[in-house]
């Protein structure tokens, strides 16, 4: 094996012509019969058949190596949609100029995935913020309709065609179970929004034993769509058959949550 430097290298042995040809990293060198050593530099390459067939390939500032139609590595430039700089830097290309943050926007989409257009736009989702009435006083009736609580609040929507969804939480008193619990339902500018369903169903936790009189926890969620942009004024309504009633009871609170929903 011959060497160059201070490393040994492969060596090829052109048994057509006689030659030796030593490759190390960057160049081939081909010891000739009349000139001695050749340095071929660049991208070298060996093509098949008999004798040397050793060939370079100058490569560009910031082309690639990329085999061709014929199967032979050729120096081409990077392009469709990027470019590439001769220190190894990828740029891709701008597609849209028109860059930063845009409100509701209105966008373009290629069939690649990338934006290629961008602007602000209208509507959007931008929701009233939710509101939350409490309600600490105990409100007591033995009406057998509904009346006020006193547990409201006013709401309007952003958009007429989103929702109202309504719930509210708590414990009533009633002092006659036997003859018939308290109803709740909510109201919205004194119209009862459940009317055209009967009286909204409840969910009852009874103090333990009590037959006649005792205490109920009481939730309810209900949704509405006025159909307008307005302030609105809901309510939680109570109404009892037999005895009285008593919301919220004693050190507890009632809660009516008003939230904008699509």
């Amino acid at each position: 094996m011959s060497t160059l430097g201070p490393k040994p290298f492969p060596v090829v042995y052109d048994t057509d012509n006689g030659f030796q040809y030593v490759f190390e990293t960057g160049a081939i060198h081909i010891p000739t019969a009349t000139s001695g050593i050749t340095q071929l530099t660049g991208i070298v390459t060996a093509g098949p058949g008999t004798g040397s067939q050793a060939t370079t390939i100058n490569l560009a500032s910031a082309h690639l190596i990329v085999g061709n139609g014929s199967n032979i590595g050729t120096s081409v430039a990077l392009s469709g949609d990027a470019t590439l700089s001769n220190t190894g830097a990828l740029t891709l290309n701008t597609v849209n100029s028109n860059v930063g943050s845009f409100a509701s926007a209105n966008i373009t989409v290629d069939a690649k995935g990338r934006i290629t257009a961008a602007s602000n736009g209208s509507g959007g989702f931008a929701p009233t913020p939710s509101v939350v009435a409490t309600l600490s006083t105990d409100f007591t009736t033995t009406s057998s309709t509904y009346v006020n609580t006193g547990l409201s609040a006013p709401f309007a929507l952003s958009n007429s065609a989103h929702k109202v969804l309504m719930s509210f939480s708590g414990v009533a008193f009633t002092t006659d179970f036997a003859n018939g619990d308290p109803a709740f339902s909510i109201f919205a500018d004194g119209v009862n929004l459940a009317a055209a369903a009967g009286d909204p169903v409840m969910t009852r936790v009874f103090a333990g034993g009590q037959s006649v009189s005792g205490v109920l926890g009481v939730s309810y969620t209900y949704m509405y769509a006025p159909g307008d942009t307005s302030s609105h004024t809901y309510a939680v309504y109570l109404k009892v058959d037999g005895g009285s009633a008593a919301f919220p009871h004693g050190s507890t609170l009632a809660t009516l949550t008003l939230v904008e929903v699509i």
